[in-house]
């Protein structure tokens, strides 16, 4: 029965991907089920006595694999002695599945750059197998390799999979797998051998320890990758919150102002019936002999009362929106009262004081007041679309859908209720319909700074960098002091591993604002990304002092500390993120591997919740 997995592959700039893959696939399946060339062993044994029992053939292909040559000059692909194209001959003539492994960016050869007996490589599907996605890139391998035939002869290497997984990858994350050493220790050792002892055991001691650093960079840029990632789902949820509160300020002006004109129109025409209604009256004063003069006067004292009135009010909205638009919501907030008092029909006020609550945070008393403005005028789009605010404020997502729609239904054209539900949607994980929503907001208002950059957020959440960063130029061309568009646009050069251009952003979003907590993290993340710990940690530093309440920044300096050794204050920062933030997974899987670490028993406890608030955590 097949039941054996061949690694095929060239020395030459693949050793340390095929290590890691000997690593992934030995967990699996077991050490006993794979082969692996070694310099210095038989050719014609291997292929006789190894060959026949695999079951699938893995050759990794890297970007030199066809350029590689001989002594003499000669390509080596086309040599009869070139071990690496007699095995997969061999593997093709005895009908064994062959799987290529692209890897750092290497391409399929085509069919006219083999030799006739490796012709039919170029018909197989390969797998490619990238540096930051290596944990997902492997997992596709291991499912390809199951998929071949006699798959049954695996059943035990997959139970083994299971029982040694949880140990095995937390240990990868931070250090070198042990396998994995051993694997590139093998082939060293052979390849001394094979040179006849011409290299000092001094330079193969260097040669180790190069490999061995070099392995520990790629294992901690896998852990940085997730490390973004995560940072980027968090950091949505608190930014879109964020950007609500900011859109509600934008609009409050521009809504008083409107609902103003309404209101003084509605007046205007009240005023007018009422001096109909007296000029009726004083027909009627004459005939029944009323002094007219008496009631002339009495008529010019109600409306120069009315007339007062309405100028108290206008001058106390107009007040109010200045200290709210200012910062200043408590005096707003008073002014809306003074207003409401002499005009408790008016929905402006109404309003207004409930953006000044929803910009304190205080979402109850902001209900309340857009539910009294709805109340007072149930076609009131504008306050629908505020309350919808409110409510996804408050995790009632289903309820600021009801209300947007509704805003909508009412007001096909407002922009402001289509970028709201938008943010909804996104709240929900509904990118597709957050940008449908987004994109009829940009048409109806195409120099809103605020719905590009809301859209770029989608964008970014599905992964599509390049629509992302586009909509983030766009929103920075329309304002180019926008800090938060800046700082987004630097995250999704990150994530696509354009790290300058990335610090770029963030140091010019810091420049614009001090205060922006957001910033300092995400450059934190870059600089970690970086391996420069010591600048992340000043960063954290600084995002911590602006926002002592962030659990993700609190984790991401327990990193950092992590990576450095420093084990007590990484378990002090993953404690406090784990008390502000009791569902963040990776604060609890990181500080497992931190009492790992020191040999504290209970960090397999911590482990176990990572996985078991989420099932992706702690691999």
């Amino acid at each position: 029965m097949r039941n054996k997995i061949f690694i095929n592959y060239r020395r030459e700039g693949t050793t340390e991907t095929a290590g890691r893959l000997y690593d992934r696939l030995a967990q699996v399946f077991g050490h006993e089920n794979l082969f692996v060339d070694f310099l210095g062993a038989d050719l014609k044994a291997r292929l006789n006595n190894q060959l026949p029992m695999c079951q699938a053939f893995l050759t990794v292909i890297g970007p030199s694999w066809l350029d590689a040559k001989d002594e003499a000059g000669q390509h080596r692909i086309h040599s009869p002695d070139d071990f690496v194209a007699a095995e997969i001959a061999a593997a093709l003539d005895h009908n064994i599945p062959v799987i290529p492994i692209l890897v750092d960016g290497a391409h399929m050869p085509l069919r006219s750059e083999l030799p006739e007996s490796l012709e039919p490589l170029a018909r197989r599907q390969p797998v490619e197998v990238r540096r930051l996605d290596f944990d997902r890139d492997a997992a596709a391998l291991v499912e390809r390799v199951r998929e071949a035939p006699d798959k049954k002869a695996f059943g035990h290497g997959r139970w083994r999979a299971r029982t040694l997984a949880g140990g095995a990858l937390a240990a990868m994350l931070i250090l070198i797998g042990a396998s994995t050493y051993m694997f590139i220790q093998h082939i060293l050792q052979a390849d001394v051998d094979w040179q006849e002892g011409r290299r000092a055991a001094e330079a193969q001691t260097n040669r180790k320890a190069e490999e061995v650093g070099r392995q520990a960079r790629a294992a901690a840029e896998a852990d940085i990758t997730r490390k973004v990632e995560e940072a980027e789902k968090q950091r949505l949820v608190a930014e879109q919150e964020r950007q609500a509160r900011a859109a509600a300020e934008a609009e409050a002006k521009r809504k008083s102002e409107a609902a103003e004109q309404q209101r003084l129109a509605a007046e205007q025409e009240r005023q007018t019936r009422a001096a109909a209604d007296a000029e009726t009256k004083g027909k009627r004063g004459e005939a029944e002999q009323l002094p007219v003069a008496a009631l002339g006067a009495e008529e010019e004292a109600r409306k120069r009362a009315e007339g007062e009135a309405q100028a108290r009010y206008t001058a106390l909205i107009s007040q109010s929106n200045t200290d709210s638009n200012a910062g200043d919501y408590d005096k707003a907030i008073a002014n809306y009262n003074d207003a409401i008092k002499l005009d408790p029909k008016n929905i402006v006020a109404f309003i207004g004081r409930g953006d000044a609550y929803t910009n304190k945070s205080d979402y109850d008393r902001a209900l309340a007041n857009y539910s009294e403005a709805i109340r007072l005028d149930p076609k009131s789009a504008l306050a629908l679309s505020d309350r919808g605010v409110v409510y996804a404020l408050k995790g009632d997502y289903d309820q600021a859908l009801a209300d947007h729609s509704e805003a909508i239904r009412l007001d096909p054209k407002s922009a402001h209720a289509f970028r709201n539900r938008g943010v909804v949607y996104a709240y929900k994980g509904n990118d597709d319909r957050a940008i449908a929503d987004f994109n009829e907001a940009i048409q109806l208002d195409p120099k809103s700074a605020l719905t590009f950059r809301n859209r770029g957020d989608a964008y970014m959440s599905k992964g599509d960098y390049d629509h992302a960063i586009a909509d983030y130029n766009e929103a920075i061309r329309l304002d180019p002091k926008s800090a938060l568009a800046l700082s987004d646009r630097g995250v999704v050069y990150a994530s696509k591993g354009t790290y300058d251009r990335a610090l770029t952003d963030f140091n010019e979003a810091i420049r614009l604002d001090p205060k922006s907590a957001h910033a300092f993290r995400n450059r934190g993340v870059v600089y970690a990304y970086k391996g420069d710990n010591d600048r992340a940690i000043a960063d954290f530093n600084a995002a911590i002092r602006l926002d002592p309440k962030g659990a993700l920044t609190f984790k991401n300096r327990g990193d950092a500390y992590l990576s450095k050794g420093d084990y007590e204050r990484a378990l002090a920062d993953y404690n406090e993120a784990v008390r502000l933030d009791p569902n963040n997974a990776l604060a609890f899987c990181n500080r497992g591997r931190a009492k790992r670490n020191i040999n504290d028993v209970s960090g397999s406890a911590d482990i176990a919740k990572a996985r078991q608030l989420d099932a992706s955590a702690c691999r």
